[in-house]
């Protein structure tokens, strides 16, 4: 999981805002690539709600660069901050088992 995290993190370092409809495309096969490759990998029971939290941010940061697409900037917001929740829940529980500090 931890290359798709580190990889997702480098995809959210800017806001969509900041981005060109050109590159919302290049985002969103981006972000369905890593959802797709963290489906495909088997974790064990302690980090399912971590996988959960990392799948729901992709789902999120896609959404957000899909409404860009459509110029809906309320959503994006919306989409863009819930993924930034689901990545700060993703860290809370990586510190919680010992993952992080």
């Amino acid at each position: 999981m931890y290359p798709f995290a580190v990889r997702l993190e480098q995809l959210i370092t800017n806001s969509p805002e900041y981005y060109s409809t050109e590159d919302a495309s290049k985002f969103i096969k981006s972000f369905r690539d890593i959802g797709f490759n963290i489906e495909q990998q088997a974790y064990s029971d302690d980090v399912g709600i971590m996988r959960e939290h990392l799948l729901r941010a992709v789902e999120y940061f896609m959404l957000a660069y899909e409404e860009k697409l459509k110029g809906n900037n309320t959503e994006v917001e919306f989409h863009y901050s819930s993924g930034l929740m689901q990545i700060a829940q993703l860290h809370h529980n990586l510190v919680l088992h010992g993952f992080a500090s």
